[in-house]
């Protein structure tokens, strides 16, 4: 199979694996319930598969471990030889406070750590969540093991270790959603100013747009490098249904547009989900507003995560959701965007998109 068909499959079907399979982090903010392969052929080193959910069991693809060997089996066709990523072993290091690193920080892809410094959501508590995500439920489903709430020096302390290790060249750095009109961007500023004082890892905040956009001139004075925005969906009527706690669609073309004159080309991202019902050619028309106002368009498939509302809800078709990234990616190179020139986070990663593939 062609390697770009082969990722884009897996991201939307994810894969069976044996019942003692590491099947990855259960909740949490993001794609979480999975793992990551790497693929031969693809741009990015890796892929985030999901190895949950009521969807993984209905895959054409399976999972088995023949004595070190990662075997990829499809249906009907010959199994191939895939390169789990294992767990790094800096995640057992411990901080300066004897906190292990797995409490604070989570790997992602093959070169990147992930930290949530707060997963409480203002959202949660007004029952206005966005209806795939599962970032409090981590806090319930987790007590006592990973922290919901993580100081500057935490965090500082785990970014040292995977970059100790060798394995981190990059950080993203995401936040619930607060009440107040920064919406949750305030608390960043003493972490990335703990990160400054001895890392310069290129580091990605991610956050919904502040009323006062001069906080995200704050957030990259004090060391961020890239912003990530997420509008989710294109469709109004969708995020309304799926995201009813999300402001307006005007709010983030405003933002990336600022942003964009903050951070600079290529360093500001938008997460777009694609198969929760959007209208396909609304969505087409509307990149190419998401790249006029400066914005990647990160399109990855909805992912059906356990606890959530839409958990027994079924991923886009594989063919559908490349579509949609083959117009993102028109769309990109028309406003003369270069996403392999983005310096952190998921777009640099690119475990959960085809973007970098089809580009």
């Amino acid at each position: 199979m062609d390697p770009t068909l082969l990722k884009v499959s897996l991201l939307c079907y994810g894969a069976r694996s044996p019942p003692d399979f590491d099947k990855g982090r259960c909740g949490g903010a993001g794609p979480a319930g999975g793992g990551y392969l790497v693929l031969d052929g693809t741009a990015t080193p890796s892929t985030n598969v999901a190895f949950q959910g009521h969807h993984v069991r209905n895959s054409p693809f399976s999972i088995e471990k023949v004595g070190e060997e990662c075997l990829l089996c499809q249906d009907n066709a010959p199994s191939i030889a895939v390169r789990l990523v294992e767990r790094p072993a800096f995640l057992d290091n411990r901080t300066s406070e004897g906190i292990p690193v797995w409490k604070i920080a989570s790997f992602h892809g093959s070169d990147a750590i992930g930290v949530t410094i707060d997963k409480n959501c203002y959202y949660w508590r007004n029952k206005q969540q966005c209806k795939f995500c599962a970032i409090e439920q981590k806090i319930k489903t987790h007590s006592g093991k990973s922290l919901a709430i993580k100081t500057p020096q935490q965090v500082s302390d785990a970014i040292e270790a995977a970059v100790e290790s060798g394995f981190c060249h990059h950080v993203t750095l995401t936040t619930g959603i607060a009440e107040t009109p920064d919406r949750g961007a305030t608390p960043y500023i003493p972490i990335l100013r703990e990160i400054r004082r001895n890392l310069k890892t290129p580091v990605h905040v991610q956050l919904e747009p502040p009323q006062d956009l001069e906080m995200l001139g704050r957030l990259y004075e004090e060391g961020a490098d890239t912003v990530g925005l997420h509008i989710e969906s294109l469709d109004e009527k969708v995020k309304r249904r799926v995201c009813p706690g999300k402001p307006p669609d005007r709010v983030y073309f405003r933002a990336w547009k600022y942003a964009e004159k903050t951070f600079g080309q290529n360093q500001v991202s938008t997460f777009i989900l694609v198969g929760l019902g959007e209208d396909p050619k609304l969505t087409d028309r509307r990149l190419e507003n998401v790249t006029s106002a400066g914005a990647i368009p990160f399109v990855t498939p909805f992912r059906p995560l356990l606890g959530t509302e839409l958990e027994n809800e079924d991923p886009p078709n594989p063919s559908y959701l490349l579509g949609i990234t083959e117009k993102a990616v028109v769309k990109m190179k028309d406003s003369g965007m270069k996403p392999n020139e983005n310096r952190a986070g998921c777009v640099r990663c690119g475990a959960c998109s085809a973007i970098m593939e089809v580009f």
